[in-house]
C-alpha cells in the first residue's frame, strides 16, 4: 500500500493545475477522462489521475457519479461542493470495487489543510500521529494528524497539515450521514484549526495501481438530523434520496416494505414484512421533479405506491397501482430524519408509516401524522 503522503503529493500537483487552469476537460461535459473539474446539476465534480486511465461519469440524478479506472497509479474522483462548509452530508455508495478509501475529502486555506472523513476502506496511517477519537452519526472515528513539508498543494508547494478521521465501516448500498460540524469542532478542540473552505466532495480513491469502479450519490442532509441521533420530528423541507433499486426498512419495526405476494396488480397492498432477498422487497425510486419521487415495484416499475382513493385522512392505506403522470397520491417527498427519511405524501402531507408502530409482519402501510416518531422513518438500503 502506498503512503498517503505520496498519494497527496501526486494529487496536489493536479489540484494546483486546476487553480491555474491547466486541466483539460473532456468534450462531453457529463464525462471527464483522466483529469478535470467543474460543476453539473448544482454540484462540483473533480477527477485526478496520476497515471493509467480513469473516467468520471455524472449521472442524470444530481449528486450521482460513477468512476472507473484501469492501471491507475493514483486516482481520486467524486462529486460535492466548492466551496465546502460544515454541512451535513448524505451519501449512498451503490457499488464499489478495487478502491482504497471512499471519504468526504476537502481543503481549507489560512491555514492550509487537507482533510479526510473516511467512510469506507482504510487510510494509510503509519506516518500519522494519533490524536484521539470522535463519535458522530452513530460511529466512532479515530483521529490522526500528519504534516506535509514542502509538498505540492492547491496553492503551490507548501507545508500543511492533513486531518484524518478514520472509520471505514460503512456497507455498500447503505445510506449514511456525515455531520461535518462534529468533525471540524473536534479538530478545533485539539488545536487542529480549520481555515476558509475550498473544494469538498465525496471521493473514491485508489492508489494500488490496479483497476476498479464505484457508483455513489451525495446530497445535502437536513439539520434536523443533528449529530446522528435517531430522533424523528417534522423535519421541515424535503431533501434528495438515492434513486434506483433499493430496500426500504422501517425504523420502528426493522421490517421491509413488501409487495404482498409478489403481485403487481392494481390494488395489491404494500405491507411490511420480515426482510429477505425477494425481489418483491426491492423498490425502484424515481425522481418525478420538484423534490418528489415515485416508488415502483422492481417486478414492474410502473406499478407504484398509491394512497388509496387519494385519501387525505390518517389511516388511509398504501397500495400498488399503475403510475399516471400528475397523480399526487403517487408522489412522495423525502424529509431527512436521523439516518433515514420520512416519506411525505404529496396529496395529503401525511407520511408513510407502520401504523401505530405495530411491528406486525403483513401490516399494510398507511399514511399517518409525520410527528409519529420512528414508525414514519425509513432507511434506504
Amino acid at each position: 500500500m502506498r503512503s498517503i503522503t505520496f498519494v497527496s503529493v501526486l494529487r496536489a500537483i493536479l489540484l494546483a493545475l486546476v487553480v491555474v487552469g491547466c486541466i483539460t476537460m473532456a468534450a462531453n461535459a457529463q464525462t471527464v477522462n483522466n483529469n478535470g473539474s467543474g460543476t453539473s446539476n448544482g454540484y462540483y465534480y473533480a477527477l485526478y489521475t496520476s497515471s493509467g486511465s480513469a473516467t468520471l461519469t455524472l449521472g442524470s440524478t444530481a449528486g450521482n457519479y460513477s468512476l472507473s479506472w484501469s492501471n491507475a497509479g493514483d486516482v481520486v474522483g467524486g462529486v460535492g461542493w466548492n466551496p465546502g462548509s460544515a454541512r451535513i452530508v448524505g451519501y449512498n455508495v451503490g457499488s464499489a470495487n478495487g478502491y482504497n478509501v471512499i471519504s468526504l475529502y476537502g481543503w481549507t486555506e489560512n491555514p492550509l489543510v487537507e482533510y479526510y472523513v473516511t467512510e469506507l476502506g482504510q487510510l494509510y496511517l503509519a506516518t500519522a500521529t494519533y490524536k484521539g477519537s470522535v463519535s458522530s452519526d452513530g460511529h466512532n472515528y479515530s483521529t490522526y494528524e500528519h504534516q506535509q513539508v514542502n509538498q505540492p498543494s492547491i496553492v503551490g508547494t507548501a507545508t500543511f497539515e492533513q486531518y484524518l478521521d478514520q472509520w471505514g465501516g460503512q456497507s455498500i448500498g447503505t445510506s449514511g450521514t456525515i455531520t461535518l460540524a462534529n468533525h471540524f469542532n473536534h479538530w478545533n478542540s485539539l488545536g487542529m484549526n480549520m481555515g476558509s473552505y475550498q473544494m469538498q466532495y465525496l471521493a473514491t480513491e485508489s492508489w494500488s495501481g490496479g483497476s476498479g469502479s464505484s457508483n455513489a450519490t451525495v446530497w445535502t442532509g437536513s439539520s434536523s438530523g443533528g449529530g446522528g441521533g435517531t430522533g424523528g420530528g417534522g423535519g421541515g423541507g424535503g431533501t434528495t434520496i438515492p434513486t434506483g433499486t433499493h430496500k426500504l426498512i422501517n425504523s420502528a419495526s426493522g421490517q421491509c416494505a413488501d409487495d404482498s405476494g409478489g403481485s403487481t396488480s392494481n390494488g395489491t397492498k404494500v405491507q411490511q414484512y420480515t426482510c429477505y432477498s425477494g425481489a418483491n422487497q426491492n423498490w425502484v425510486i424515481t425522481s418525478v421533479g420538484n423534490g418528489y419521487y415515485s416508488i415502483g415495484s422492481a417486478n414492474n416499475s410502473s406499478a407504484v405506491w398509491n394512497v388509496i382513493g387519494s385519501g387525505t385522512s390518517a389511516g388511509t392505506g398504501i397500495q400498488l397501482y399503475s403510475y399516471y403522470s400528475g397523480g399526487t397520491n403517487e408522489q412522495f417527498q423525502p424529509v431527512a430524519s436521523g439516518s433515514g427519511y420520512e416519506l411525505k405524501d404529496h396529496n395529503s402531507g401525511l407520511c408513510v408509516a407502520d401504523p401505530g408502530g405495530s411491528g406486525t409482519a403483513g401490516q399494510q402501510l398507511e399514511i399517518e401524522s409525520c410527528s409519529s416518531g420512528s414508525s414514519v422513518v425509513w432507511t434506504v438500503q
